[in-house]
């Protein structure tokens, strides 16, 4: 895994090292919560410290994936995340899909933006051509923030997810890197 620290207003972007599994296992639980349009429900992820030190162990050995995170140096705590998972098969080894998360408190800072910076480094050093995403259609903010990115809208997934109970599409997004 491959990523520079990087640090503005107090935040520093960095890659994920084993001893932030603890605090993104409570990122995790806390998003799960309080941002409706995330992929888990509150309670649904059972991730323990022990399961995300181990993941993050294997991702540092990983050449098809990385995970980033935004640390509040004040705190410190871990408040936002980006990971990215190359595709497999070998046809679609030029792309990968990426996720973004921040806590609701450090929103429109900035931080979301400059984990998917990171992203896009690891991912041109990485040799991919093309990052994808879901985002919920109702989720405008993180849809202003994706076009602003170079993200562009490729199609829509019709009732793509259940919330609160009703359904939600989705825009499959992708950011051409070459």
């Amino acid at each position: 895994m491959m990523g520079g620290i990087t640090v503005s207003n107090g935040i520093e972007v960095r890659a994920a090292e084993e001893d932030d599994a603890a605090s993104l296992v409570t990122l995790f639980e806390t998003l799960d919560r309080e941002a409706r349009f995330m992929l888990f429900s509150p309670g649904e992820r059972t991730l323990t410290h022990a399961q995300q030190r181990e993941l993050i162990r294997e991702l540092h050995e990983s050449k098809t994936r990385a995970l980033f995170v935004a640390n509040d140096l004040a705190q410190p705590t871990i408040v936002g995340f980006a990971g990215i998972t190359r595709l497999g098969p070998q046809r679609r080894a030029h792309i990968a899909q990426v996720v973004v998360g921040v806590l609701s408190g450090y929103r429109r800072r900035g931080i979301a933006s400059r984990l998917l910076d990171e992203l896009a480094r690891w991912a041109r050093a990485s040799d991919l051509a093309k990052l994808e995403l879901t985002v919920a259609v109702p989720n405008t903010p993180a849809v202003a923030l994706y076009r602003a990115k170079g993200y562009q809208v490729e199609g829509t997934r019709k009732a793509a997810l259940r919330i609160d109970p009703e359904l939600v599409d989705e825009y499959y997004m992708a950011l051409s890197l070459g």
